[in-house]
């Protein structure tokens, strides 16, 4: 299987994301074998149909989840979306029923998962809490 990891870009070009920079603070090889770090400037649709052809798809952007700065949590889709199960969640550049729920519907994309990451000024967050994160995101999908 061949899993796309899309760190979410902001509004702003050149303007880097939580997801990026904590993306950025990983080393060569990092990820899980069969992940393959998407990078994609433009609107999230566009990055979104930058997914095409994988067997998964994990977005990650930053998160207001109620937790502390550096929390990460995985979230699927239904988690989302279906009524009664809507954790308190609002994502920094991710509308989920405008774009993915769109996107989902129009550009036929892989089996997903969203990792949060709670937004605040600490950056450091541990690189082995957001791996394992990137890690369960992937055995769901496979």
């Amino acid at each position: 299987m061949k899993i796309a990891v899309l760190p979410v870009p902001g509004p702003v070009a050149g303007q880097r994301t939580v997801a990026e920079e904590t993306l950025s603070r990983l080393g060569p090889g990092a990820l899980p074998p069969g992940t393959v770090l998407l990078r994609h400037r433009g609107t999230l649709l566009k990055t979104l149909e930058a997914a095409a052809g994988f067997d998964g798809l994990i977005l990650v952007d930053g998160a207001s989840m109620g937790k502390q700065p550096a929390a990460i949590m995985v979230f699927s889709l239904n988690d989302l979306i279906l009524p009664g199960s809507r954790p308190r969640v609002a994502f920094d550049n991710i509308d989920v029923e405008r774009d993915v729920l769109y996107a989902t519907k129009f550009l036929s994309l892989p089996p997903l998962r969203i990792v949060g990451l709670a937004s605040g000024d600490d950056l450091a967050t541990g690189a082995e809490s957001f791996l394992g994160a990137i890690r369960q995101a992937v055995s769901e999908l496979t």
